[in-house]
């Protein structure tokens, strides 16, 4: 059972326009705590904070909304030294802090409901927990149509380190800051391939372009794809060439077919690819009556989405007429994701990042249906990818 705020309903458009006036409930607080230190064996020393994070939620199976619920104020900020979770964290640092709280969000932007996710941690008492972010506000989510609706928000937590220095002031005790030193990971191995085609990181990871004994057509071009087709990989094993299946045709003859028709008449040979990994390529072998025809990579696949040329500036221009932007556009936290129709058109806007008023966010995604231009992502045979998306930034990145 979950524990149940009673929300304050208030009159529908009074209660949006003063909801963007509303001061956060945190401000009001004082004091913010810092991270314990601790020294660690050897001697290095550890400021260990917390990690705030949240995002608006909704059910992928529903249709995507204009705009999740977003918090007033940044979750970071809704704790203060005297919060219950400051005190837990300072009594034993070294507990882990890993949980997710579930936030229901009135059309009014008010908490009605709050409780841990199923088989999350608890790391304090739930009630407690939950009583001190009762007062937060929210911009309520917008449903496709600009509508104020009921939202979801989830609200996490996590254990962050930082080096310290001997002399230098200890970290907040609260953070948003994530750790950007990237992750080592082991390569990826073909051995754990299970989709077809394969995902785009995979791809990126082992696909190195081989010589051929006999091309493949790159990528579907005009080709139908319709009839029967085994998905596989070739790849470069401690045998020799090897084939793996990973989208059988339903006749396991004509996949051991495709199996030798690749392994022999295409036989890919990566001798002149600098490394020792284990190199793959995913082809498709259609079954036709004159014969196999074999479909590699496009080699001018798109791995992720992007705007088409001269886009980005048709957008600012448009978004800065509408008044969304103002002129200095660095100055605007609106971040939007763009999903693509495989002509490049906006199939979907979605705001990620709110301006602060539900018109500006609504005349936001109303112009980039109109304005922007895409180029959708693309899989490695060169098909558009049909949840392609683009995040887009007021604020342009730093050079």
């Amino acid at each position: 059972m979950g524990w149940i705020f009673t929300a304050v309903r208030r009159g529908g458009a009074a209660a949006a326009g003063l909801l963007a006036l509303t001061v956060p409930f945190a401000s009001a607080q004082a004091e913010e705590p810092t991270a314990p230190r601790v020294t660690r064996p050897g001697g290095a020393l550890q400021d260990r904070a917390i990690l705030v994070e949240g995002y608006g939620y909704w059910p992928r199976d529903e249709q995507t909304p204009l705009r999740t619920a977003q918090p007033l104020a940044e979750p970071v900020t809704w704790f203060v030294a005297d919060s219950v979770l400051a005190k837990a964290h300072l009594a034993d640092p070294a507990a882990p802090r890993d949980a997710t709280i579930l936030l229901d969000i009135t059309a009014q932007g008010t908490i009605a409901g709050c409780r841990y996710s199923p088989r999350s941690r608890v790391i304090v008492e739930e009630g407690l927990l939950c009583a001190e972010i009762a007062g937060q506000r929210f911009l309520p989510k917008l449903a496709d149509d600009g509508t104020q609706v009921a939202g979801t928000f989830t609200l996490s937590f996590s254990n962050r380190t930082f080096t310290a220095q001997p002399d230098g002031p200890p970290r907040p005790l609260f953070t948003n800051e994530r750790d950007t030193r990237p992750v080592p990971r082991l390569a990826s191995r073909v051995q754990d391939l299970e989709r077809f085609p394969p995902a785009d990181f995979q791809v990126a990871d082992l696909y190195r372009a081989p010589q051929w004994k006999t091309a493949p057509q790159a990528g579907w071009g005009e080709t139908p794809q319709a009839g029967p087709m085994t998905g596989l990989i070739l790849h470069r094993g401690f045998s020799g060439l090897e084939c793996r299946v990973l989208q059988p045709s339903g006749d396991m003859q004509a996949d051991a077919a495709a199996c030798a028709y690749g392994r022999g008449t295409l036989a890919p040979n990566w001798s002149s690819v600098d490394g020792n990994r284990d190199w793959m390529v995913p082809l498709a072998i259609l079954h036709r009556p004159e014969g196999p025809l074999a479909i590699g990579p496009d080699p001018d696949f798109v791995r992720e989405t992007q705007l088409a040329e001269g886009a980005e500036d048709a957008l600012v221009a448009a978004l800065t007429r509408a008044g969304v932007l103002p002129q200095d556009r660095a100055k605007s936290p609106l971040v939007l994701d763009l999903a693509a129709n495989p002509d490049g058109s906006v199939r979907h806007c979605r705001v990620v990042k709110t301006t602060g008023k539900d018109a500006t966010d609504i005349a936001a995604c109303k112009t980039a249906r109109e304005a922007a231009r895409l180029m959708p992502f693309e899989d490695v045979f060169g098909t558009p990818n049909p949840l392609a998306s683009l995040f887009w930034r007021a604020a342009p990145a730093a050079p």
